[in-house]
């Protein structure tokens, strides 16, 4: 059964025709001649190789010009991955099975584990630990692989006879380029430190190798090469799950629609159905073996409830609404477009059934559980890019003349840069103001803090007040100025560092019904909080902090036992950090009535928030 999927993939030329170009043998063939490969395509392969390198280089200088304007104390996602890669960089320096162990005992564990920052290792030995070496790793390691891999799966999945032009190839493949490379979804989270930009790689191997031949025709090696990516993906990144999953009830539902459409295709139904099971067991299976504790995790934790903090009320509208903004009008309708022409188009219909199913499932499936992060749309880039690609490629080719074809290449350029620019650049806002209703009304700028001496001063004075001991602070505030995660990493960025005092940095508890109370905001000699109080959620989810830091700052309940040191500090968003000893023991029935008011509040995390009566007798004394 010959796929209807895949495009013509090799040109031949029948007996005495073009006898004049080079051939290259393939083999023999009844009453074929070896594949021609004319000259143009030669050329063709320089000069997509040379447009790569000239977008790789911009791009690279970009990226550099960011990070370098950037001032800033990076924080919690910021700059998670970053410490893991250069905490792994170190490992490697001891020795690379010490290295490798710690990888393989994370993967195991961890929410947050250090499999992606593996492939970044020769950047960080060679390169060192700086901000701006590990976001050139980012790009360079996984950015532009995905961009190449983009351009060929959009080559492979458009069903276009080869044309005969190295100008119309070329015009295609920047094409490609663009509809990827100057997305500002690509970039956002590269830029702020995510490494999950890996995750493309992964995908985009997939989907060529899931459109390659139809389903029934796929081999069994292919089938493991896709399980075993579709487990590492998951690996990489927990989150990423959404993606399978959204995989998996694709092929599900439109397999499904197949066989009930096609009476023919009724009769292979086994062989369908075991390729899923082998796709999908595998997959399973191998991702339960290697990481079991996190799999028993995933399976047994209500995440919904967990994370119910970052989801907002109509969590569909909500995030549909952010990925318009982070899009803009021209670019969804762009997409919007390739949608339905490329539905139109019969070769394309079964892929354009598949990528919509399986962006419905994921997009709904993880709106469930939370909103989307800047580094979550990757679950859903590689559908907008590739219906973005279809549609200006279309276009492109609907041109019957040069210039109009260039004209058109010149207008998509310019539109891509300025979505691009718009978004990361300042100074093109006023230039750009009269055509922004069309353009992406997110804005990510490079972070510049205009208060770094204020908590230099902070850290200073926690240094000299805690000296003599090593009581723990607690940072009660979670804010994007002050949280506990800025004051850590303060300590070691800053122009005075404070190394030993980070160690006295306790962890903070920020959000209710995923952190529960902080047993170790009773055992703190110190605490600081901001007026108004710092949050970076709803309130409501927050209670914890507005709760101890409303006691505190009022001297009511536990907050008898604090005395308010003669120190302010002025931070950029308007409000202050204050310093507060714990200079008497704390009440027990205090304690028991925090303890019994959360446990009110959240019934069903009691566990969470009910404080042990030891735990009560042990911080009752100074």
């Amino acid at each position: 059964m010959e796929s209807t999927l895949a495009p013509p993939q090799l040109e031949t030329a029948t007996a005495g025709e073009n006898p004049a170009e080079d051939r290259v043998s393939l083999g023999s063939a009844p009453g074929l001649l070896p594949v021609v490969r004319p000259p143009w395509r030669r050329r063709l392969a320089f000069w997509e190789a040379a447009l790569f390198a000239v977008v790789f280089s911009l791009l690279t200088l970009f990226v550099v010009a960011y990070v370098s304007r950037e001032r800033l104390i990076y924080f919690w996602d910021y700059v998670g991955y970053h410490n893991l890669y250069n905490d792994l960089g170190t490992r490697f320096q001891l020795g690379p099975l010490i290295a490798l162990r710690s990888v393989f005992y994370s993967v195991r564990g961890s929410d947050y584990n250090s499999l992606p920052t593996l492939f970044l290792m020769p950047f960080r030995l060679a390169f060192g630990p700086g901000r701006l070496g590990y976001i050139l790793a980012i790009t360079i390691t996984f950015v532009f692989p995905s961009i190449v891999l983009f351009s060929r799966l959009v080559r492979n999945l458009t069903g276009r006879v080869v044309t005969q032009s190295t100008f119309d190839e070329a015009g295609l493949t920047l094409l490609s380029i663009l509809s990827v490379a100057l997305l500002p979804l690509l970039w956002i989270p590269v830029l702020l430190g995510s490494v999950d930009a890996g995750g493309l790689i992964l995908i985009f191997i997939v989907l060529m190798l899931y459109f390659r031949v139809d389903f029934v025709e796929q081999k069994l090696g292919s089938v493991l090469s896709m399980a075993l990516l579709l487990s590492l993906l998951v690996l990489c990144r927990r989150w990423y799950a959404y993606w399978v999953i959204g995989f998996f009830g694709a092929l599900v539902v439109c397999e499904g629609l197949k066989c009930a459409w096609d009476r023919e295709r009724r009769v292979h139904r086994v062989l369908l159905a075991k390729n899923a099971l082998t796709l999908g067991g595998v997959s399973f299976l191998s991702f339960f073996l290697i990481a079991t504790p996190t799999a028993w995790k995933m399976l047994t934790t209500d995440y919904q409830d967990v994370y119910s903090a970052y989801r907002s009320r109509h969590p569909i509208f909500h995030n549909l609404e952010m990925l318009y903004d982070h899009m803009g009008l021209l670019t969804f309708a762009f997409v919007g477009l390739g949608i339905v022409l490329s539905a139109r188009n019969k070769m394309r219909r079964p892929i354009v059934n598949f990528l919509c199913v399986q962006f419905a499932i994921t997009f709904v499936l993880f709106t469930r559980t939370q909103d989307f992060g800047f580094q979550h749309f990757y679950g859903v880039l590689a559908t907008l890019a590739l219906f973005l690609a279809f549609f200006t490629q279309d276009v492109f080719m609907w041109l019957k003349t040069r210039p109009g074809k260039i004209a058109a290449l010149f207008l998509l350029l310019i539109a891509t840069l300025a979505a691009f620019t718009v978004t990361f650049l300042p100074s093109t806002g006023g230039l750009l103001k009269p055509v922004s209703f069309a353009l992406p009304q997110a804005r990510q700028y490079p972070k510049v803090r205009t208060d770094l001496k204020e908590v230099q001063a902070l850290l200073n004075t926690l240094s000299d007040i805690s000296k003599d001991s090593e009581s723990t602070i607690y940072i009660l505030s979670s804010s994007f100025s002050l949280n506990s995660s800025i004051v850590h990493e303060a300590c070691f960025t800053l122009e005075t560092p404070h190394r030993s005092l980070a160690r006295k940095i306790a962890a903070t508890n920020d959000v209710d019904k995923r952190d529960g109370f902080p047993i170790q905001f009773l055992k703190a000699r110190y605490v600081v909080l901001t007026i108004p109080f710092g949050y970076h959620l709803a309130p409501q989810d927050q209670r914890v902090i507005g709760v101890l830091a409303e006691q505190i700052a009022t001297g009511e309940g536990m907050g008898k036992s604090y005395d308010k040191l003669n120190f302010e500090f002025s931070l950029e968003d308007g409000s202050s950090a204050f310093i507060y000893r714990k200079d008497r023991p704390l009440d027990p029935s205090a304690i028991k009535s925090l303890s019994d008011f959360f446990v009110e509040l959240y019934p069903a995390n009691r566990d969470k928030f009910q404080i042990p009566s030891d735990v009560i007798r042990e911080v009752s004394v100074l």
